[in-house]
């Protein structure tokens, strides 16, 4: 049983390399559009695999889905978006889906995943050029053997906006008017600083936890895993996460508890998994860490698998991370 639950409590400031380059688009005449929006993305393959898995963007309008956006895996710096009327419109929610058949076991229909991103609000209006205020990162690293895609929104810096203005100033034949951002841009002075200031706060957090005597007291008690799942989810609601799970096959039955702790302060983000195999474990792992998360709990306990019908180790871990560390 593979639960997972990941939340974010802000937008958090994440210091990039911005790709830099010659762009192949063009911008439409004002007879031609009356909108223009711009949408920041880097996408960056530094294995020599093919492109794993794509993504979307979905673009909404209180609440409706009114526009899903492809991100091309390309060099281009920016992406374009010149059919949408004058309006207040969000992002709320990304799609990721498998590229390659190489990738998709045989006669398995195709996957999509979707994940939720805290709203980027945007206006645009008739015959001005409007800037997202973030820009959407792609990369795809090998780690371990294993090959990892991850997507996610990142703010745009001062300088890169300054950066990308001047280009599309460059090839920009209509002169539209291009909008000022919505808020004062950040510098990667200022990045770095709440970067330092976020880890220093996550490494103490951690130690605080390891150091901390968990007594009989804390846990909760043991329970099935549909009744779990659902204490956990209860509790997330209350922004509280399971710091400690434990599991134990009793008397035939898989059973899990858990030391639940309110959230960190900032922007704080936790994913914690129980049941696992010792592989899918392993997996998920490398690829916390890649996130920026670190571990703080780990146990096993031994028990039947209902599958197999043979005995096997089933891993509970939790990993936690404020912002992008």
């Amino acid at each position: 049983m593979n639960i997972l639950f990941v939340r974010f409590l802000s937008v958090t400031f994440v210091l990039v390399l911005f790709l830099a380059g010659c762009t192949s688009i063009s911008i439409p005449t004002q007879e031609n559009a009356e909108t223009i929006l711009v949408i920041p993305k880097q996408t960056k393959n530094s294995t020599i695999e093919e492109w794993v898995r794509k993504y979307k963007l979905e673009i909404s309008q209180y609440g409706k889905v009114i526009k899903t956006v492809s991100v091309p895996a390309s060099s281009d710096d920016f992406l374009l978006v010149d059919d949408l009327p004058a309006g207040k419109y969000q992002i709320e929610k990304y799609i990721e889906y498998i590229a390659s058949f190489r990738w998709r076991p045989a006669g398995e229909a195709v996957r999509q995943w979707e994940h939720e991103v805290s709203p980027i609000e945007f206006e645009l209006m008739q015959n001005q050029l409007t800037v997202l205020d973030s820009r959407f990162v792609v990369g795809q690293t090998t780690k371990g053997g294993f090959v990892y895609t991850e997507g996610l929104f990142m703010p745009l810096l001062r300088d890169q906006h300054k950066s990308l203005v001047d280009k599309i100033d460059s090839i920009d034949q209509s002169n539209w008017t291009i909008r000022e951002p919505s808020y004062e841009l950040l510098s990667k002075a200022q990045v770095n600083s709440a970067l330092a200031e976020r880890k220093s706060k996550l490494n103490q957090y951690i130690e605080a936890l390891s150091k901390d005597e968990i007594s009989e007291s804390d846990w909760s008690g043991w329970m099935g895993q549909v009744k779990f799942d659902d204490e956990v989810s209860a509790m997330n609601d209350k922004e509280h996460y399971p710091a400690a799970i434990e599991g134990r096959y009793f008397e035939g039955v898989h059973q899990y508890r858990a030391v639940f702790r309110p959230y960190a302060t900032g922007d704080f983000g936790w994913a914690a998994n129980w049941g696992m195999r010792k592989k899918h474990y392993l997996n998920r792992n490398i690829r916390y860490i890649g996130q920026g998360y670190k571990r703080i709990w780990l146990q096993d306990y031994n028990g039947l698998d209902r599958h197999l019908s043979l005995n096997r180790d089933n891993y509970q871990a939790v990993w936690i991370r404020l912002g992008n560390e």
